[in-house]
């Protein structure tokens, strides 16, 4: 996922010779070093800080085809409730396109940056963008409302976040702000970091598409409610209350490729229906997935979920798809349900799925359960090692020390979900070696047994724990003496 760098800063001072040159394209600016109302298309630059203003709209712009560039300056305002530091509107109600804001710093407004019809019209404002400000200290940061086909890219908004309403096509990438989304559409929230800033919001929305977005330390990571049809994939959202929550009226979504970790609920839903939950790493959560208050319906498969307690559902909720050839998140070779780190049944067949202790429900699912929870396969579980003859009774295997043939080793131990008892003996090779593949996790003692003539210069007994996907090396060496 793609990181954000915190606290992103605007460089002040351009000269006003460099943005004559640089003014895309434009044969003149004109300069900005007080509030004011731009009413025809142009460029316009600021060329000093405007501090303390008491204007209720400072840079106001009521005109089509407008860039303004701040330059790194800060248009300051007092805070008072209902001003604005830019305003976009058509005070004729038909909207604006081409609006760009760009290199601000703008601090103490009600609104820092607001688009819209300002209440009065119809038609949205559109094909405009804001970048590289830097925004703080205003009750909403950027505000977009009815609008259309915007980018907003490169922000950094310390309070009062990004809100958009009303409004299609949004693209939201690279700002570090807190996002919520209303009544909107088709719009792509993509590599914004969120953490610590109030996660990402959306309500009433529809076809939108929610990705590698870092939404950490927050009381929600990722909220929805009355949102269909959206896309939340590759989220990363760690050490908050919730980590995604999908709430009333939340249909037909997918939730898929997130890294949920470290939180109270990793993903919880009330009132959420026909979502599918799926390829998500869930893991170090208090409640993995919890799903309650008429949560029907949900596909929930190919999931990680390594948590205190994994799962809780009181719905009717289905928790794995039919035998499917496919990696799965564990990286077997088959799709099925779900991997629980508190499975204890057995995968009978070797093809990684399990066929005891099925439907599993993880002690909290009510109704059903998953019917092909994910094993790790035995490949993943193997002790070997050498038995040598250790000529200077090092412990170790020196260049030139042999390998020992026919000396038999001897596993026994219990399995750690199972609690089944294991015996198994291998005979080392012409080279020394040994194997006990197909293990599964658990707590095993390796041994040699003695040979008459020889001493042992390594210990002849060894405890072995073995940890998921583990595989551990255990060699023996022994000194001729007669």
């Amino acid at each position: 996922m793609a990181k954000v760098s915190r606290g992103h800063t605007i460089t002040a001072g351009i000269t006003l010779v460099a943005l004559l040159l640089l003014a895309e394209g434009a044969g003149a600016v004109k300069e900005i070093n007080s509030c004011t109302d731009i009413t025809s298309p142009d460029t316009y630059v600021l060329s000093a800080n405007i501090v303390n203003s008491a204007a209720s709209r400072c840079i106001n712009i009521t005109s089509s085809n407008v860039i303004l560039d701040g330059a790194g300056y800060t248009i300051d305002g007092t805070g008072a409730e209902g001003t604005y530091g830019i305003l976009v509107y058509d005070p004729a109600g038909m909207g604006l396109k081409n609006i760009n804001v760009k290199n601000l710093k703008v601090t103490d407004w009600y609104y820092g940056i607001y688009y819209g019809t300002y209440d009065i019209g119809y038609f949205e404002t559109k094909d405009g963008s804001i970048t590289d400000n830097f925004i703080s200290s205003n009750h909403s940061g950027i505000t977009l409302e009815y609008t259309s086909n915007h980018t907003l890219t490169n922000n950094s908004v310390i309070s009062g976040g990004i809100n958009i309403a009303y409004s299609w096509g949004t693209k939201i990438t690279n700002n570090n702000a807190g996002i919520s989304l209303g009544h909107s559409y088709d719009n792509t929230i993509t590599d914004n970091n969120a953490s610590s800033r109030g996660g990402i919001y959306f309500y009433y929305v529809s076809d939108n598409i929610v990705t590698r977005n870092d939404v950490s330390s927050n009381r929600y990571g990722i909220s929805t409610s009355f949102a269909i049809r959206n896309t939340l994939a590759d989220n990363r959202v760690t050490e908050s209350g919730t980590g995604i929550y999908l709430g009333p009226a939340t249909e037909s979504n997918t939730i898929t490729d997130n890294d949920i970790s470290t939180n109270g609920y990793g993903i919880s839903s009330h009132g959420a229906s026909n979502n599918t939950i799926t390829n998500n790493t869930v893991s170090s959560n208090d409640y993995g997935i919890y799903l309650a208050d008429s949560s029907n319906n949900n596909i929930i498969y190919n999931n990680y979920f390594n948590n205190t307690n994994n799962a809780w559902d009181d719905g009717n909720n289905i928790w794995n798809i039919r035998k499917t050839a496919g990696t799965n998140v564990i990286g077997g070779s088959w799709l099925g349900g779900n991997y629980w780190s508190d499975y204890a049944g057995e995968d009978i067949n070797g093809d990684g799925l399990g066929e005891t202790l099925i439907p599993y429900n993880s002690e909290n699912i009510t109704n059903g359960g998953d019917n092909l929870p994910l094993v790790r396969t035995s490949v993943f579980h193997v002790v070997t090692g050498i038995g040598f003859s250790d000529m200077n009774r090092n412990g170790v295997r020196d260049a030139g020390e042999e390998g020992l043939e026919n000396w038999t080793i001897q596993l026994k131990g219990t399995e750690k979900h199972t609690g089944r008892i294991v015996k198994r003996t291998a005979i080392t090779g012409t080279s020394g070696n040994y194997v006990f593949a197909d293990l599964k996790p658990g707590i095993y003692i390796i041994s040699e047994v003695q040979k008459q003539g020889w001493i042992p210069t390594t210990s002849p007994v060894r405890p072995v724990r073995l940890a998921e996907g583990q595989n551990t090396i255990v060699d023996f060496g022994n000194k001729k003496i007669r």
